[in-house]
């Protein structure tokens, strides 16, 4: 909380990567941000939301929030965790889909994401297909990604598409910024 309250008054735009555990959000975070945080294929790798700075091209810069992954049915014994991660979700100003676009119902994630978020005017809401290296068909990935706006296909494992995801990134927050309730993108100070 104290963190939280600190990065409002920076005025520095946040970023909280959403989506469902196991989708690489934090394998995603460590590649942006040249991090080592702690990776793993099983169930809550990730407890506590972690922030770390991004940069953007430009000398802009912006906070990237790595949450707890959603799962159907949540443990009692894990609700407060996933408060953390809903607090960070609630305050970003983008928070960033990241989607497993291998996972037999990663078309029903995004959909059922974008649902429950829409009522968030304020927040953009892209989405990082991530993992199309597992895929036999990347075109389907690329596909997805003209279905879907504000979409781009990734693997944040080999580096594939990030180039453009940060162009994506750039893109939402600099739209957050002309409008006029919204944030300021900070530049790096020389």
């Amino acid at each position: 909380m104290r963190y939280r309250s600190q990065r409002k008054r920076s005025r520095i735009p946040t970023i909280a990567l959403v989506g469902y555990t196991n989708a690489g959000k934090s394998t995603l975070l460590n590649q942006l941000t040249k991090s080592d945080l702690y990776v793993a294929d099983q169930l809550f790798a990730t407890l506590d939301p972690t922030t770390r700075h991004i940069e953007l091209s430009g000398g802009y810069q912006a906070l990237l929030t790595d949450t707890v992954g959603f799962i159907q049915k949540l443990p009692t014994t894990l609700i407060a965790a996933f408060q953390a991660t809903l607090e960070e979700i609630t305050e970003a100003d983008l928070l960033l889909h990241v989607v497993d676009i291998s996972h037999l119902n990663a078309l029903n994630h995004i959909n059922r994401f974008r649902k429950h978020w829409k009522r968030s005017a304020r927040t953009s809401r892209p989405s990082a297909l991530n993992k199309i290296d597992r895929l036999n068909q990347p075109e389907v990935a690329r596909e997805t990604v003209r279905k879907y706006s504000k979409a781009v296909a990734i693997s944040a494992r080999k580096r594939i598409g990030l180039p453009e995801l940060l162009n994506l990134i750039q893109r939402e927050l600099y739209e957050l910024h002309t409008n006029p309730c919204s944030i300021a993108i900070s530049a790096r100070m020389p």
